[in-house]
């Protein structure tokens, strides 16, 4: 199982081929790949050779695995990320747990692709844990009085740990439309994904 979440820097027809290499190559690689990072390097390929050498796009990244069963009800997730905020893991009755990879990349199309080397990042996973990935629209949302938008602090007191992935989603746009007073102002994307013990469902 592998998800992925991006945000590309821009708009317009640039913004829409960048996204559009990036989601080919994704659908491809996730199949073929065995490693998660090579599955990046898969799309870092793909950005490099699809994109104008003049462009200044580049893609924020996230991408998610699940490995095999560690114990009953229990497996490893695998994060790669390359200069994208840290999914979230949300745990029934825990504050939200912020998967930080060991060493900060820069996003996709900053480097050539030889030299794209994220590290992976490996966390245990148990069931009814969810996986929230979003991008910074959803963070640098502002309040009246300029204040980004608490997204840990938020999903903690919106107990967003329980409840199915849909509710939990709802919930979240709910109360950032509540704090901005309007819709983010920003492209803002979230997905959320529940481990039930067998595999993540959405």
């Amino acid at each position: 199982m592998r998800a992925l979440i991006g945000d590309v820097r821009g708009k317009g027809l640039p913004a829409v081929a960048t996204a559009a290499a990036v989601l080919g190559a994704f659908r491809e690689a996730a199949h073929d790949e065995r490693q998660l990072i090579g599955v990046v390097h898969r799309i870092a390929v793909a950005l490099d050779r699809d994109l104008p050498a003049v462009t200044e796009e580049f893609v924020t990244l996230a991408v998610i695995g699940l490995t095999g069963t560690v114990r009953a009800g229990a497996s490893c997730v695998e994060v790669v990320n390359c200069g994208h905020p840290a999914p979230l893991l949300l745990r029934p009755g825990r504050a939200p747990l912020a998967l930080v990879p060991p060493e900060t990349v820069p996003p996709l199309g900053v480097l050539r692709p030889a030299d794209v080397r994220p590290p992976l990042l490996r966390h245990l996973v148990q069931e009814g844990d969810s996986l929230l990935l979003y991008t910074d629209g959803i963070t640098e949302a502002r309040d009246a009085e300029g204040e980004f938008y608490p997204l840990a602090r938020r999903l903690t007191a919106l107990d967003a740990g329980a409840g199915e992935p849909a509710d939990v989603l709802q919930r979240l746009h709910t109360d950032v439309r509540a704090y901005a007073g309007h819709a983010p102002d920003d492209d803002a994307a979230a997905l959320c994904l529940r481990y039930d013990g067998r595999a993540l469902s959405s």
